[in-house]
């Protein structure tokens, strides 16, 4: 929910208040909404720790990471 939250505020500041943004799936090859995704997904988990995103797999390695980055476990799971 909260990665959708910044997806869509990801259209707004990248793409302007007027754009209409209609999608049916979230793995659009669209330009604009990769770059909503990327916008939120670097939003919720700054780059500077996708080092060590890539190198968290298990549950206990993800829970930890996400209390360290103040976000919600389901986050770092659904980070590319």
């Amino acid at each position: 929910m909260l990665k959708r939250v910044f997806h869509e505020l990801g259209h707004i500041l990248l793409h302007g208040k007027r754009g209409q943004f209609i999608e049916d799936d979230l793995s659009s090859e669209d330009p604009k909404e990769q770059e909503a995704d990327r916008f939120a997904a670097e939003t919720l988990v700054p780059p500077r720790y996708a080092t060590e995103l890539s190198s968290t797999k298990s549950l206990a390695a993800i829970e930890d990471f996400a209390r360290r980055v103040s976000v919600a476990p389901g986050i770092v799971v659904g980070r590319p």
